[in-house]
């Protein structure tokens, strides 16, 4: 720390002749305007920040700072068991009706009910519906979080059944990172991992429990946080009032923990026979900065500067190396650079020469255009950008803050100051701060190789240390920087058929319609075309649409498939007929518009933007791209006789493929629920490649795009929407529908009729994974597709509530949904539950004792209310009035599925009209044992 501080110091001096007369000389960085920050006597801490987005809720985090660092022996695992326990029965919500109140209000466990737990923070969050129950839920939500502080109930009985899911949950956990034990190093760390280990779980008592929570859940340690569409002044009185008697209690220190590393070199080697190369990692653990004042700040932002110019200085040499410099725990960063190579020798060449970059770097600095550049670019970049911040991710920001001390630069004033600090850079500067990273790294240097060459390739520590130590004495031919030429911008000379004008057609509005509830307008055209309109009021003034047509390559013939599959992307290459490609790619790049076309199984798509002055223009792109696209035969036979040139030979994704054994489940899934069209089964040959005809691809692209029939235009942004809509249908009513076009039937899949089973080997010997596929067809709507949806989240909860809490036999059983509508009309639920292998013929039985309940009982309406109540609240969160991309993804989900605005218009009672008994009619039809799907990993039963 003592080398941080000291820098720290030379920034305040530096900020003393830097910064405005009368200017604090090293101030905090400001919290973002508005907020309320105060300590009640017992010293419980609290943020309060009103903000508008979303403008429907409030975000709410009781940030705990202790987690398992602060567990003595006999409390290993203890701080996540407790996290369980608080959600397990509290003084005024015993049992689950702490979930359960919360569950009312349309809130879901996992999205909106969650918490976490750490090496050094316990964090408990909710993400409440204020708009249905106004502020009146805030006194009882207080009094529930309120009771996670000192009315944790512990009864026995749940404290064994939550001993149980925990069990279950580590069986399933992985932290996904080969170099994990590395990173970790070898002090406390390795032995307090948040989760603990099985043994850790199955020993602890009751009593440690206990003493952990009264030891360390005191109001001193805790912070309330609470962001969102709230009085601040109101939300501080009601805080004061609900946790102001709790005691005070004799605070234990929370102690130091730092990360440690052993001395000198440390290797941690894995095989990978799946890659086509090997990698090579150093990373060396270093002090990080905590950003909270304007000097500290600046550093950070230095920091980030070195990295950024040490990368382009390795460009600029022609050497490839991924280089980063990020936080990884407590208060160290790990700076981290890799090369890749097919060999040791190859990596130890490559290394030598990233190595020898560093060294000449730190003796030699930058130059001053180099310099001047770089740090140029790095202040044009530096913003107090804000808008749009939603209310999770400043409760996010708030959480870095209490736990760190970092602060988020949220004041212009402020980002000014630390600008202005950034300006002054030198290139001693910058040298100092690398060469006290590669001095760390002479005291614990970490190396994390991935090995693809087999054993014979294998580092040694000695060589790796070797390779350190000459790599930094390697000289390095001298260094010139090139000054790239800022070129003035150039006037864009706009093409006429995208600057076009277009005659009135308005005329040709043959119909409209407006729906108020949803705020969406839709207009039929006569030439077919339909156009769907959703005004936006977010601050970004940018046009979206989403043009989607029936027609896809799943509705080719088995002889047309192997010729046509591709089009869209041999098509694409060509730009467009009536523009050169490097004048569009120009003209693209100068006027902010972007277009990008695909063909999926059953429908075709353009999605554009551009900015809303730049509307006409955008529409007359989507036009010649439909209509007149280009053709490249250059590029066509480059790219085909690649093709054929690769024909046969095994690609990465079909090795991948064949050792992944989640990806070989998948695609049975696949075939099983026809989620692959049945022309995909056609083996390509390689004279079929030989065949394709870059004309014939062009007349097949034209007929579906330039078809106005069975297509739809979505258009969403901040937009004037009558403008909009004269330019819209000025520039498409041009679009000529005709009796040759053709027109797409919707033909219902042909879904399986019989049960299936198949087994899968598991990595993990003791587990079986089971994988419950119940598929079908349905008839496509709104109402149905929610009775589906509702139908899955009922198996959810009984998933939970019977094998997780009365069995505890699992941790995380899943039921998910998949349907689509047009013109497939299917379903499949997918239930998906992982246990010990003694366990399996329980859960088995359980679930058949299940799905038979379900379709001969109803549920009870306030189940099914509390559902439906998590309906309306995700819908209103995710379909707010700023969110442009999100209603264009709606609006294009209910069109591929069947579902008709006038539906979700009328959606609350749509969803109201479903009854328990629908629910157990839809059990009946939908979920059938006698053709359900069994796929799973584990042994043969």
């Amino acid at each position: 720390m003592y080398k941080i501080t000291k820098q720290l110091f030379l920034f305040a001096l530096l900020a003393a002749f830097c910064l405005p007369a009368g200017a604090n000389k090293d101030s905090k960085i400001n919290l973002p305007r508005g907020t309320v920050e105060g300590y009640l006597d017992n010293g419980l801490h609290y943020i309060i920040m009103p903000n508008a987005l979303p403008r429907h809720g409030i975000e709410m985090r009781l940030v705990m700072k202790v987690g398992s660092l602060q567990e003595n022996d006999q409390q290993k695992g203890g701080a996540h068991f407790l996290e369980h326990m608080s959600f397990s029965g509290t003084k005024h919500f015993p049992q689950d009706a702490w979930v359960d109140y919360f569950e009312r209000l349309g809130m879901k466990y996992g999205r909106d009910i969650n918490a976490f737990t750490g090496f050094d923070r316990t964090i408990y969050w909710l993400s409440l519906p204020v708009a249905d129950f106004g502020t009146q839920v805030m006194d009882s939500t207080l009094l529930a979080v309120r009771d996670i502080l000192d009315g944790v109930s512990f009864e026995p009985q749940l404290v064994e059944q939550e001993r149980g899911v925990i069990k279950e949950e580590l069986r399933g956990y992985s932290t996904d990172d080969d170099f994990y034990n590395l990173k970790i190093g070898d002090g406390r760390y390795i032995l307090r991992m948040p989760l603990g280990t099985e043994q850790d779980i199955e020993t602890i008592s009751r009593n440690q429990l206990l003493n952990y929570y009264h030891q360390w859940y005191l109001p001193q340690n805790a912070c309330l946080v609470v962001v969102g569409n709230v009085d601040a002044q109101d939300m501080q009185k009601r805080i004061q009032a609900t946790f102001s008697s709790i005691a005070k209690g004799q605070p234990t220190p929370l102690g130091k923990y730092p990360l440690t590393y052993k001395k000198g070199i440390t290797l941690h080697e894995v095989k990978d026979t799946i890659g086509t190369s090997s990698k090579l990692e150093f990373i060396i653990p270093h002090e990080g900065v905590v950003g909270n004042t304007i000097a500290s700040t600046a550093l950070k932002e230095q920091y980030r500067l070195l990295i950024s110019a040490i990368s382009k200085r390795l460009a600029a040499r022609g050497i490839r190396c991924d280089i980063s410099d990020a936080w990884y725990l407590a208060t160290q960063n790990h700076f981290s650079f890799s090369v890749e190579g097919k060999g040791k020798q190859e990596l130890k060449e490559k290394m030598t020469q990233v190595l020898g970059a560093f060294a000449d770097i730190t003796k030699k600095g930058f130059g001053k255009e180099e310099l001047a550049d770089y740090v140029t670019e790095k202040v044009n970049r530096m913003k107090a950008d804000t808008i749009g911040f939603q209310s999770g991710k400043w409760c996010d920001d708030f959480v870095d803050y209490i736990i760190s001390g970092d602060r988020y630069v949220a004041w212009d004033e402020d980002m000014e100051k630390v600008k202005l600090l950034v300006s002054n850079t030198s290139s001693s500067q910058l040298q100092k701060l690398f060469k006290t990273i590669l001095n760390e790294g002479k005291q614990s240097l970490l190396v994390a190789y991935q090995n693809n060459a087999g054993k014979t390739e294998s580092f040694t520590e000695s060589e790796l240390q070797q390779l350190w130590q000459q790599g930094l004495k390697t000289r390095m031919p001298a260094y010139t920087y090139q000054r790239k030429e800022v070129e003035e911008k150039q006037h864009v000379d706009m093409p006429a058929c995208l600057s076009a004008t277009h005659p009135d057609a308005s005329a040709s509005i043959v119909s409209k319609r407006k729906y108020e509830d949803i705020g969406v307008s839709e207009y039929q055209l006569a030439n077919g075309l339909r156009l769907v309109m959703r005004p936006t009021t977010d601050k970004d003034s940018t046009i979206y649409i989403a043009m989607h047509g029936r027609g896809g390559v799943g509705d080719l013939s088995k002889q047309e498939y192997p010729l046509l599959k591709d089009a869209v992307s041999y098509v694409d290459m060509g730009g467009l007929a009536h523009i050169n490609t490097d004048q569009l790619t120009e003209v693209m790049q100068a006027e902010g518009l972007s277009v990008s076309v695909g063909i999926a199984d059953y429908w075709h798509q353009v999605l554009a933007s551009a900015p809303t002055d730049k509307a006409q223009e955008l529409m007359n792109l989507v036009y010649e791209k439909i209509t007149a696209p280009g053709k490249s035969y250059e590029d066509f036979k480059e790219v085909r006789d690649a093709e054929i040139e690769r024909f046969g030979k095994e690609t990465l994704l079909e090795r991948l493929l064949k050792r992944d054994i989640n990806r070989r489940l998948s695609r049975r899934v696949d075939s099983l629920v026809c989620n692959m069209p049945a022309n995909s089964g056609v083996k390509i040959q390689k004279e079929d490649l030989n065949r394709l005809n870059l004309d014939s691809m062009t007349n097949y692209y034209t007929s579906l795009f330039a078809n106005p029939q069975q297509t739809t235009l979505i258009v969403t942004g901040n937009i004037d929407e009558e403008q909009v809509l004269g330019t819209i249908v000025n520039t498409f009513a041009r679009l000529k529908a005709s009796a040759h076009m053709t027109r797409f039937e919707d033909k219902p899949s042909n879904m399986p009729k019989s049960p299936y089973k198949e087994a899968f080997e598991n990595d993990v010997e003791t587990q079986t994974v089971l994988n419950y596929i119940y598929s079908g067809n349905y008839k496509p709507g709104l109402r149905q597709s929610l009775m589906l949806k509702l139908m899955r989240d009922v198996m959810q909860n009984r998933l939970l509530s019977i094998l997780r809490e009365k069995m505890n036999i699992v941790y995380s059983p899943y039921a998910d949904l998949y349907y689509a509508g047009v013109p497939q009309a299917k379903y499949n639920f997918w239930l998906e539950i992982a246990l010990k292998n003694e366990n399996r013929d329980k859960a088995i039985q359980a679930l058949d004792g299940i799905i038979k309940e379900l379709q001969t009982s109803r549920i009870s309406e306030g189940e099914l209310n509390k559902l439906k109540m998590s309906f309306l609240v995700t819908k209103r969160k995710s379909l707010s009035d700023d969110a442009p991309a999100e209603w264009k993804n709606i609006l294009t989900t209910l069109l591929q599925n069947g579902e008709s605005l006038e539906d979700f218009d009328n959606y609350s009672n749509c969803l109201k009209s479903i009854t328990t008994e629908d629910i157990r009619k839809g059990f009946e039809e939908y979920v059938r044992p006698e053709r359900v799907a069994l796929l799973y990993k584990g042994n043969p039963f």
